[in-house]
């Protein structure tokens, strides 16, 4: 909406009309879906052996299939990025340093040992983590104000691994469980053991 001109508003003024208050700002959003990118798990270090038939993908999310691993392939993790949809959080009850109305959005989840990603006024923060028990909060009554959040229904997350196989295939995976048993550890191209 323009702004009213200047005359309108002094004529306003003089009558003891306040001038409008300007637009809230918009809030933002996080992104969604989401990705993260450059994650690491303790079983990348080793050689991946598919259980099953693993189709394999030329970027994350995509639909269309470029190779089929083969059970008994030996695969090897290069990169993992997590997709997924946002959670939301909202603030029923006061609990500093968040206000009733506020929305929170998890990221991604399941990181290391608990620990998730929080979107907050257009930014990912890990500050407010301490303050937002997760679980304790799920598992208390409605219309307490022990419970100042509530959590939106959890949307499930995807791992995507890119892999190159023993046999020169390369491509994404979804990674999901049953799919492949971890084997041993890698060995360096030099033929030298890892310390």
């Amino acid at each position: 909406m323009p702004a009213p001109p200047i005359a309108i508003v002094v004529a306003l003024l003089a009558w003891g009309v306040p001038a409008p208050a300007p637009p809230a700002a918009p809030e933002l959003l996080p992104p969604d879906p989401y990705t993260l990118d450059g994650l690491v798990t303790d079983d990348m270090q080793n050689e991946w052996i598919a259980k099953r038939p693993i189709k394999l993908f030329e970027r994350p999310g995509a639909r269309r299939q470029i190779a089929v691993v083969a059970a008994g392939d030996v695969m090897y993790a290069q990169a993992l990025q997590l997709r997924g949809r946002p959670r939301e959080i909202r603030v029923i009850h006061d609990h500093a340093p968040l206000r009733v109305g506020m929305r929170l959005w998890i990221l991604a989840r399941d990181l290391e040992e608990g620990y998730y990603l929080l979107w907050y006024q257009g930014e990912t923060r890990d500050d407010l983590q301490p303050a937002i028990d997760q679980q304790e909060h799920e598992r208390c009554g409605r219309g307490s104000e022990d419970c100042w959040l509530h959590f939106a229904k959890e949307i499930p997350q995807q791992s995507w691994v890119q892999v190159t196989t023993n046999r020169g295939a390369s491509g994404w995976m979804l990674r999901t469980d049953g799919a492949f048993e971890v084997g041993k550890r890698r060995q360096p191209r030099d033929g030298k053991s890892n310390p």
